[in-house]
């Protein structure tokens, strides 16, 4: 697999099987991003160090040391490009790690046979994700933009026929900052999960009451419900993490705070449990 979106319909032991292989290539190619990098980095070292010792080692002999200062910066040309093209098949982690986890427990509770739906972006949300809002204009030197990026996206069927629709989509808002030399970017995070149940009236009765049990269950670990709402036989819970991860890039190394807000593979189960919860408790009858 590559940086890119990915629309796949299988089974959940083929989807599962595909995003193993995935796996194993991703952990590859970061390897390789990594060794091109140092070998990048160790020549462009070494091309100063042959400038310096050729330029003040030529009362010594040492000239022809010069003739390795343009072979080194070739070589440091094409580790970058080998580096890039690298990162081309680097994913996002999080995101596949996600989308792993949440097949590999639903599959335990999916028909045999039944097809699901998977959507999965690895892109960066300003690449896959659609802008909500700007303020500023380009000759602005503070100028903040917002982003939605629907990453992934999961549809299928359950054991006792309950059709779902589980989705995480991250929130950005973003903050540029132009300086005499430099460019400071802020970026905030906010995580976002929707859920979707098609309800069978014979099982589950009014989808009411199952939203009215969900607002009084807690909700799952580090996620606020946002709202509940229902339309027709289908349920639809949104909720939200309950902090920010923010990211700051400019002149030095850029830092980030709160990577363990964003949504994960856990939250996404959690959020199908806590439902669950919700569904059996609508339906346990009056004490």
């Amino acid at each position: 697999m590559r940086v890119r979106a990915y629309r796949l319909e299988a089974t959940l032991p083929s989807l599962l099987q595909r995003l193993e292989a995935a796996r194993s290539h991703d952990a590859k190619a970061e390897a390789r991003v990594h060794t091109y990098g140092r070998l990048m980095v160790g020549s462009l070292i070494g091309a100063g160090a042959s400038l310096f010792v050729g330029f003040f080692g030529l009362t010594l002999g040492l000239a022809p040391v010069l003739w390795l200062v343009p072979a080194l910066l070739l070589a440091a040309l094409a580790l970058r490009l080998l580096r890039w093209y690298a990162r081309r098949s680097d994913l996002d982690n999080r995101k596949l790690h996600a989308a792993i986890r949440v097949i590999r427990m639903l599959h335990a509770d999916t028909p045999v046979g039944a097809e699901a739906e998977l959507y999965v972006d690895f892109r960066s949300y300003d690449k896959g994700g659609h802008k909500t809002g700007q303020q500023g204009r380009w000759y602005n030197s503070v100028r903040s933009k917002q982003y939605r990026h629907e990453w992934f996206r999961l549809t299928g069927a359950l054991a006792d026929g309950t059709r779902y629709r589980l989705a995480a989509t991250d929130a950005v808002a973003r903050k540029e900052k132009r300086k005499r030399k430099y460019t400071k970017i802020r970026e905030h995070y906010r995580g976002l999960i929707q859920l979707q149940l098609q309800l069978l009236p014979r099982k589950h009765g009014d989808p009411g009451s199952l939203a009215r049990a969900l607002r009084d269950l807690p909700a799952p670990p580090k996620l606020r419900v946002r709202s509940t709402a229902v339309r027709g036989q289908r349920l639809v819970a949104t909720l939200s993490g309950t902090g920010t991860m923010t990211r700051v890039r400019g002149r030095y190394r850029p830092t980030q705070q709160g990577t363990d807000t964003l949504v994960n593979g856990d939250m996404l189960l959690q959020t199908m449990l806590w439902a669950y919860d919700g569904v059996g408790r609508s339906l346990a009858p009056p004490r």
